[in-house]
């Protein structure tokens, strides 16, 4: 795993091909993939990332998937007991 900021190959365009993602958690859920690219490429192993509006936790199970840690924050109890539940599940790692 890396340990630092963007080395090595990354997607250096400025257009990213993901596909989207319907979400039953979420109205506004983005790919995973966004959060994974933009926490891998933009921060270091064990660095704090902070998610102010963190909704489902996509941004915090990016976090977790790679090995950084998070402050998410949300106003929302029903999105943050699903960001709970989603980041206790198996199916994040």
């Amino acid at each position: 795993m890396e340990q630092s900021l963007v080395r090595g190959t990354y997607e250096r365009s400025n257009i990213w091909k993901i596909p989207t993602s319907a979400s039953k958690y979420h109205p506004a859920e983005f790919p995973l993939q966004i959060p994974l690219n933009l926490v891998r490429y933009y921060s270091f192993v064990n660095d704090v990332v902070l998610d102010m509006f963190s909704g489902s936790g996509t941004t915090v199970l990016a976090c977790v998937k790679t090995n950084r840690q998070y402050i998410g924050i949300e106003n929302n109890i029903n999105y943050y007991n699903i960001s709970l539940k989603r980041l206790n599940s198996n199916s994040i790692c």
